[in-house]
């Protein structure tokens, strides 16, 4: 309640009440840590994440003007005033205020279909004031940017009176509606920042979306670590970039394998060709290496493999790197296949109460899982960085049971699985080793660049009458 007092007493100071005496809501949505599934969630694979306890705060309000009214508590975070009828997202000029706009739009989705009138909550004369803060380290591989979406969703869905929106179905929405910033993204972010129990870490499927709360091994704990490499996802192409590689890699595994063609341009997932084939993943892994032989392809060779011409495939990636003349199609799919089989150990390990194995045995299993994972995220998938490899190693070397990537990459946090016993000296071996050894990482080191987390509880609402 002191962090919605201090935000309470901010917006009354900003906002000037044209409510007619609507209530305030306090949103709070976590961001995540994921633990194995890095890159397979939008390929259609289940992955294992959990809620952390730095969360982006929401305090709104709906108003009369017709305008939603964006504030951020940081003052280094310009403000926005934008008409209901005009929601525009610009995926080559991204403002931090476009993922609140996310938000509003997937619930104005939601009422529109309700309503049977597409244009319902754009004519509406009520409008929403907000103000936003954040605990959530941006550009971190935390997923700051989804759990702003979510946020502003269910602010949106608060003051619209929308509340009984189920969370699971309020995940895909928010998932397909962070789209319009021009990131291709899979569900795993908003499902662990809407779905998470405290305690809990969250096994999440897609296609449909469903998720499973599971334990996690007794005697270790988390450590986020940032490498204070920031990466925007939806500013960079990379991430992108990957999505079209792995679609590229189903596509032409599926005509080959079975002579299945594009229909209307439309491009399969991993998992979906793995659907068709209907083997096992560990068969996937040999199709394919059978059937992706090159090292790398150019478009050239994509398109005669796949009998469309080169600018009709680009034309259904609008957001990729249109330099990208070389793609790493076998690697992609070894690491999606490879990865998604991690991630099925260990969601069975959590799952599986066998005393044939010890606590102690478990998370040395998930330990050199993440680790694999990390790998095979640098190697195969290439989204790694050298200061990510650099925190891998030192991590291990400071006594992690494992230590892997965390998030899209390319820069951001990794995440080690440390015994509960030894945190103390781990913390100080790898500030040591790692940022008091770089002038630049040890003048930006604060409390947000390394610090132990453990499972947080999902999205909460709180409704103010007074």
């Amino acid at each position: 309640m002191g962090d919605f007092a201090s935000l309470r007493h901010k917006f009354d100071e900003l906002f000037e009440d044209v409510s007619d005496g609507s209530p305030l809501y306090f949103v709070k949505a976590p961001g995540r840590l994921s633990i194995l599934g890095e890159h397979i969630d939008y390929s259609g694979y289940g992955v294992l994440a959990f809620a952390i306890e730095q969360e982006i705060s929401v305090v709104s309000r709906v108003n009369s003007l017709n305008v939603l009214r964006i504030r951020n508590l940081d003052a280094n975070f310009s403000e926005r005033d934008v008409r209901c009828a005009d929601l525009s997202i610009d995926p080559k000029n991204i403002q931090w205020t476009d993922y609140v706009l996310c938000g509003f739009r997937g619930v104005a989705e939601i009422i529109s279909k309700d309503n049977n009138n597409g244009d319902h909550l754009m004519s509406s004369t009520q409008g929403v004031d907000l103000l936003v803060s954040g605990r959530v380290p941006k550009s971190a591989g935390l997923s700051s940017s989804s759990a702003l979406v979510c946020a502003s969703a269910l602010a949106f869905a608060s003051c619209f009176g929308k509340m009984d929106i189920s969370r699971t179905f309020l995940a895909d929405v928010c998932a397909k509606c962070e789209r319009y910033v021009g990131t291709q993204g899979g569900g795993l972010d908003q499902a662990t920042c809407l779905l998470s129990e405290k305690g809990k870490a969250l096994a999440i499927e897609f296609n449909p979306l469903k998720s499973e709360c599971v334990s996690l091994p007794d005697g270790a704990c988390f450590v986020v670590m940032n490498t204070l490499v920031a990466k925007s996802k939806a500013i960079s192409p990379e991430y992108n970039d990957r999505v079209m590689e792995c679609k590229l890699a189903a596509s032409i595994i599926a005509k080959l394998k079975m002579g299945v063609g594009l229909e209307s341009c439309s491009f399969l997932t991993l998992g979906e060709a793995h659907r068709k084939l209907d083997v096992s993943l560990d068969e996937m892994v040999n199709v394919a290496e059978n059937c992706l032989q090159k090292r790398s392809y150019s478009r050239e060779e994509i398109g005669e493999l796949l009998d469309m011409p080169w600018n009709e495939i680009a034309s259904q990636f609008p957001n990729f790197n249109k330099n990208l003349k070389e793609f790493k199609l076998k690697q992609r799919a070894i690491h999606v296949y490879n990865e998604a089989k991690r991630t099925t150990e260990c969601i069975n390990l959590c799952k599986n109460d066998d005393r044939k194995m010890t606590c102690e045995e478990k998370l040395k299993r998930i330990g050199t899982l993440m680790n694999e994972c990390h790998t095979s995220c640098s190697q195969l998938f290439e989204c790694s960085c050298d200061e990510l490899d650099l925190l891998v190693k030192v991590g291990l070397a400071a006594g992690a049971y494992g230590v892997q990537l965390c998030g899209a990459g390319w820069g951001g946090c990794a995440v080690a699985l440390v015994p509960l016993d030894s945190v103390g000296e781990f913390l100080s071996e790898v500030k040591c080793k790692y940022y008091d050894v770089d002038e630049y990482r040890s003048a930006q080191f604060d409390h947000n660049s390394m610090f132990v987390t453990s499972p947080s509880d999902g999205a909460s609402v709180l409704k103010c009458i007074s």
